[in-house]
């Protein structure tokens, strides 16, 4: 079975009661089994890896989410592509989600680099370093899906820790989020107009989101100075 571009790919069926999206409260429940579709490699001659969450989905979050509002995940690019010599090129972000029914949502992407909150090491949503175009997503029933945008960004370097966000302009009904088995504070985040949350810290989160995204080695990394001060300023701290 083929995964065609911006459509939602069922991977298992799963389905869970949802609360008011709005009232910001958690269920919790726990997932039975994920078959994660494989990624096709990159262009050719280029090798292809992986950023993001790779570890195996274990929990659904009902009654969370409430758009319009953003979901982000920190982490580091050296950590899985190593074998990139000089840079990476971000090419598509990934995203769980579980529905109860057929769906339509409107959604983009991008890459952030990370900021730090004062006087910490702790990994905070920073300046935007490249935004997808808007996309709708229709989800045909029931299940739990991966959904998968493009984004094109330019050759990055690994010096730094950048962010995976993911903008849910509209929905058309509630899903559950989809996070693994191993919460960490810093690393998941959710702005729903207030500024960003950490999801395990202050909402005790079960485990951290499913994002991830694919990536392509690439040659000619963007310098630090052709960033915007503000990027820089963030990058850099």
């Amino acid at each position: 079975m083929s995964k065609k571009i911006l459509s939602a790919m069922l991977v298992t069926l799963l389905v869970f009661a949802m609360t008011d999206a709005m009232a910001k409260k958690l269920s919790v429940e726990p997932l039975d089994f994920i078959v994660a579709e494989e990624i096709s490699p990159g262009s050719p001659g280029r090798q292809a890896c992986y950023v993001g969450n790779l570890n195996s989905a274990a929990w659904a979050i009902g009654g969370w989410m409430a758009a319009p509002e953003t979901y982000m995940l920190a982490f580091d690019p050296s950590t899985t592509c190593s074998d990139c010599v000089l840079g990476w090129q971000l090419t598509s972000v990934h995203i769980l989600l579980q529905t109860d029914a057929a769906c339509e949502l409107t959604m983009r992407v991008d890459l952030e680099g990370a900021d730090y909150l004062p006087g910490t090491d702790c990994t905070y949503p920073g300046p935007e370093v490249c935004l997808s175009e808007l996309y709708t997503i229709n989800i045909p029933n029931a299940g739990l899906w991966d959904i998968g945008l493009p984004i094109d960004c330019e050759c990055a370097y690994f010096d730094y820790e950048y962010l995976l966000s993911v903008h849910v302009e509209s929905m058309s009904c509630t899903p559950d989020l989809v996070t693994d088995d191993f919460p960490t504070d810093c690393t998941s985040w959710n702005d729903y107009g207030s500024g960003p949350f950490d999801l395990v810290f202050n909402y005790s989160f079960p485990g951290n989101l499913m994002i991830w995204g694919e990536v392509e080695c690439c040659d000619n990394p963007v310098t630090n100075e052709a960033r915007t001060w503000g990027g820089v300023k963030g990058l850099y701290r």
